[in-house]
Formats: C-alpha cells, structure tokens, sequence
C-alpha cells in the first residue's frame, strides 16, 4: 500500500496499477474482518456498541493506536471493499474486463471483494449492500455443483469398500476446483500438496479424517432433517463399511453418519489408491453467495424473495428424476419463518466448510447444541455464545495499554 497510494493510482492511469490496489485492500479488510468476526462480539448482538481494533494505515513500527469504535472499524473494512470493487471494475481485468477472473479460481478478483462486502455487510445488519453485492456476483456464477460431482454418493461406499470401484478426487467438486463452477475463490494444488480440510474429512485418506479415526460425521438430528429426495442426504454414510488404508494395510471401521463430501479413494494427479494427498480446496463458492441473499432478504422482510432464492438452490440440490424441492415442499421447514428456513440450509450445504455454522451461530447468537445427538463426539456438550468471542491476546493488551480494559 505504501507504493500504491490512492492519488498515485489515479494519477498514474495504469490498469494494472488499479488491479494491483485493488487486491491489497481485499487483504487488509479481509484481515480486519477476521478480527472483528473473532476478538469482538456480533455487531447485531452487543457488539455495535463495542470497540473495534486499532487501525493501522502504514507499514512499520508504530506507535500503539487506540482501538476504534466497532463501527468505525467495520466503516473502515467496507470503505476498503467498496474501493477494491470499483478499482477491480475499472481493472480491465477478467474475460468481460469487469474484473471478475471466473474461469481463474485461486486469485484475488472483483468477486472476492464482493464476497467480503456481502459478509461483513451482514454481519452489520446493511442488508441493502449484501443484497446487491451478492445479486451481482451470482449474476457471473448461475451454474450450480452437479449432483455426480457433490462428494460421493453412500450407495458406492460398499464397493469402494470391497476394492471394487474408486472415486477419483478429480470428480469431486470438494477436491477438484474445475468440477466446481462455484468456486470463488479457492488453493489449486499444482504441487502434490493436502490441505487439512482433505486429511481431516476424506474417511479414505491417510491423514486424521480416515486412517486417524476421527471420522468426521454429521450430526443424526440434522441428517435426518435433509429431505429424502435431496441429494445431499446421500453424501453421508447410512451403514458403517470396513475400509482397508492401500499403504499399510490396516483394516478399519468407518461409522454411520461419516461424511462422503470430501470424498475420494485416488487423490489428484494420481492412477490409483495411495497416500492419499493431492488436493484442491473451494474456500467461498456461490452457494454462500445465495445464501447470504437469503438471509438479507429475511432479514429484511423480504420474505417471498428469500423463499425464491431458497427455492433456486433447493432445485439445483433436488435428486435426478425427482420433482425441484421448494421451500413449500421441503418436510423438515415446514412451519418455519423465512429466516430459519435460510438457517436450516445454511447447516445442510455448508456442512463441514470454514466452520460456517460457528460463525453463523455467533451472528444469529445462538449456543452450538449437540444435547441429544446420538452420534456426534462432542454428544452432551453445548459451545455458548459468550465462549465465541476470543481474548485479546496478552501479546497484543502488553504492548498497547490504550485498550486499557
């Protein structure tokens, strides 16, 4: 940012320039917001009137700044985004020069800041910004992950089990980025690389979610909330299977309810079953987007455009052969208010991603409950509000007495 002032941009003219500009104002805000979603609590739930962080506009040893209001700090994330999302436009960058790069997934584009825009405008309760910053990017992402793509399907866990079939990773949405027409933004692996969302979800991998028997599985309470004719249902497995790891052989035993999304026998840039380590990774894709639409629209009384919106996502994850779910005709949200219908399927499709239901549940302020869950390994326990909101470190409090409290 130092080389890249406001003034000299504009006066430079350069395209490039603009781009450049552009991509560290995604960072910064995006690194305040991390800050705020964490060490402060929700603005809509006492936050508001809180304080923010120290704002620090230079790089260098600085003398301690006083932290800043909750507001001015969100004003100064937004300020940042609105700015990236014009300089991207002016960018030239992208197949439509607009700057949205959407055949690029793992750069910094128009649709990034966009993204970042709609999340902490939600977060504060802007719907009018959410709402037009998420139209826009949905406008550059209308196609949906296809059903032979979302994960792995629990009717072939027995034969991957017998040795008898293998999924690739390259036909998976989760683990390949070209099968997944919602990424936004996402880690391309170009060098035999494993993310920890792959070690820690894949039951078929070698790392901590398979050979290591944590076997990430989903709760039974929301499993059996998932409509029958929706697809997703079968990214779960409905009967445990004995899976031998092809490295050394041993023989374990996956549970019930373990998750299939992340799925794959052979991981990229490989023939056959191994190690298990080659991976790509989709941190924001467009069904987030849809999402926080819905969930602004709610929000702000638009009740029947958020039931549409809905309505769009729950067609796309509708079973081949079977009639679109509406929000009308999904069994588990009948009665449900608009609101809590969008808070339903927010758990269902972002089951498992950058602990979504964690931050969601510190916005909506309700405790993470996993009382009464027959299957989950945290069953009995309840994760409170008032435990989300993270300690200013100590490293931070010592060397800036200005936050005083």
């Amino acid at each position: 940012m130092a080389y890249l002032g406001k003034e000299i941009v504009a006066q430079s003219g350069s395209q490039s320039l603009k781009d450049y500009r552009a991509r560290c104002l995604t960072v910064r805000a995006f690194g305040y917001m991390l800050l705020m979603e964490r060490y402060q609590k929700a603005y809509l739930q006492g936050g508001k009137d809180g304080k923010g962080m120290p704002i620090y506009t230079e790089y260098g040893v600085n003398n301690p700044v006083d932290p800043s209001s909750a507001t001015e700090t969100y004003n100064f994330i937004k300020n940042d985004l609105k700015e990236a999302v014009q300089l991207f436009g002016e960018s030239g960058k992208g197949e439509k020069t607009d700057g949205y790069t959407v055949a690029t997934k793992n750069d910094i584009d128009r649709a990034v800041a966009q993204f970042l825009l709609a999340r902490a405008s939600l977060w504060t309760g802007d719907y009018a910004t959410c709402i037009s910053s998420c139209q826009e990017i949905l406008a550059h992402y209308p196609s949906y992950i296809a059903e032979t793509a979302y994960g792995i399907q629990n009717n072939r866990a027995a034969a991957l089990a017998a040795g008898t079939d293998d999924v690739k990773a390259d036909n998976n949405a989760f683990s390949c980025l070209q099968k997944n027409p919602e990424s936004i933004l996402g880690w391309v692996d170009g060098n035999g690389a494993e993310t920890y969302q792959y070690g820690d979800f894949n039951c078929f991998a070698e790392g901590n979610g398979g050979l290591g028997t944590y076997y990430m599985r989903i709760d039974n309470r929301l499993y059996d909330k998932i409509a029958d004719n929706d697809f997703r249902k079968g990214i779960f497995l409905t009967d445990p299977v004995t899976y031998v790891y092809p490295t050394d052989k041993k023989s374990k035993i996956i549970p019930k309810y373990t998750n299939l999304k992340w799925g794959a026998t052979i991981s990229l840039q490989q023939t056959k079953r191994n190690n298990q380590i080659n991976c790509d990774y989709s941190t924001y894709r467009s069904s987030e987007v849809l999402l926080m639409l819905a969930e602004a629209q709610a929000s702000s009384g638009q009740d029947a455009a958020a039931k549409t919106t809905l309505n769009s996502l729950l067609a796309a994850r509708t079973k081949t052969g079977a009639t679109a779910l509406t929000c009308d005709t999904y069994p588990s949200m009948k009665g449900l208010t608009a609101l809590d219908m969008v808070k339903l399927q927010w758990r269902i499709e972002m089951w498992g991603e950058n602990g979504t239901e964690w931050y969601n549940n510190k916005r909506w302020n309700i405790p993470t409950d996993r009382n009464g869950s027959a299957n989950h390994w945290s069953s009995g326990k309840t994760y409170s509000v008032d435990h989300m909101t993270y300690e200013i470190p100590i490293q931070e409090t010592s060397t800036n007495g200005l936050w005083n409290d």
